[in-house]
C-alpha cells in the first residue's frame, strides 16, 4: 500500500485517472526523504511534516531597514540563528496585555467562525469520538479544542492588531525580509491540574493533514517562519 500510494503520488498522469475524492487521501506533498523513511521502516514510521535542516547565512546583516526603536544589529541576528530566539522585547503595558487576554478569552469560549464544526467545517472520524475519561481530554475535544483555537486573528480584531504591532513587524522583517505573511495564529491552553505538553522537538509544521502542505517555501533550509 506504501509502494502504490508513493507511485500514485509520484504521477499526475496516474491522478488523472483516479475520483479526485482518493486523490484528495494521497500524502502529495511527501518529499522523497519522507517516502524513503516510510518504505524503508515497512510503513512503520510515517513523518508527521516536512523534516528541513535550518542553514546558517552568509550574512547577519538586517533584511529591512526599520526604525531605529526596533532596529537589530548584527550580533542580535548572529545571537538568534545560534540560540533560537530574540528579547524579551515590550510590545504592550501590562494593562494592555490584561484587555487583550480578557477578550481573547470570551472569543475562545464560543464556536470559531473560521472552522465552525457545528457546520460541518471539518469531520472528526467515529473511532475519536469518546467522551474524555478521568480528567484526560478525549481525541474528540483535543480535536474541537484545536480548531477552535486556531486562526482566530481571522475573526477577532484585537488578536490581528496585536500581530500588526511594529514592535513586532518590524523585528520579524529584519529576519524574514519585508514580505511578511501571517500564517497562521493557535492556542495551546492548559487548564489548572491538566498535564503539560510533553517535551518535544517542533519541525517546520507544513503538513496539517499529513498529507498535503499548507505553505510552499521556496528553500525550506533558510529561515522562512518565525514563532
Amino acid at each position: 500500500m506504501v509502494a502504490l500510494s508513493l507511485l500514485l503520488s509520484k504521477s499526475k498522469f496516474l491522478q488523472g485517472l483516479l475520483p479526485q475524492g482518493l486523490v484528495k487521501k494521497l500524502p502529495l506533498g511527501w518529499t522523497d526523504e519522507m517516502y524513503w523513511t516510510v518504505l524503508k521502516s515497512g510503513g512503520q514510521r510515517v513523518y508527521v511534516d516536512i523534516p528541513c535542516q535550518l542553514r546558517q547565512p552568509e550574512s547577519y546583516r538586517p533584511k529591512a531597514d526599520v526604525e531605529d526603536a526596533y532596529r537589530l544589529t548584527e550580533a542580535d541576528i548572529q545571537f538568534f540563528y545560534e540560540n533560537g530566539y530574540l528579547g524579551p522585547f515590550t510590545l504592550m503595558s501590562p494593562a494592555e496585555a490584561e484587555s487583550l487576554w480578557k477578550d481573547m478569552e470570551q472569543s475562545l469560549a464560543t464556536e470559531s467562525r473560521v472552522y465552525p464544526y457545528s457546520q460541518g467545517a471539518y469531520v472528526i472520524e467515529v473511532q475519536d469520538r469518546a467522551s474524555s475519561q478521568d480528567g484526560v481530554r478525549s481525541k474528540y475535544e483535543t480535536n474541537i479544542l484545536a480548531m477552535n483555537y486556531r486562526d482566530r486573528h481571522l475573526e477577532v480584531d484585537t488578536l490581528l492588531n496585536l500581530f500588526k504591532h511594529p514592535a513586532l513587524t518590524e523585528r520579524c522583517a529584519q529576519l524574514l525580509g519585508p514580505d511578511l505573511l501571517l500564517w497562521r495564529t493557535q492556542f495551546f491552553p492548559k487548564p489548572s491540574g491538566e498535564a503539560g505538553t510533553p517535551l518535544h522537538q517542533a519541525s517546520c509544521y507544513l503538513l496539517d493533514n499529513m498529507k498535503t502542505a499548507v505553505v510552499y517555501p521556496p528553500d525550506r533550509s533558510e529561515l522562512f517562519q518565525l514563532t
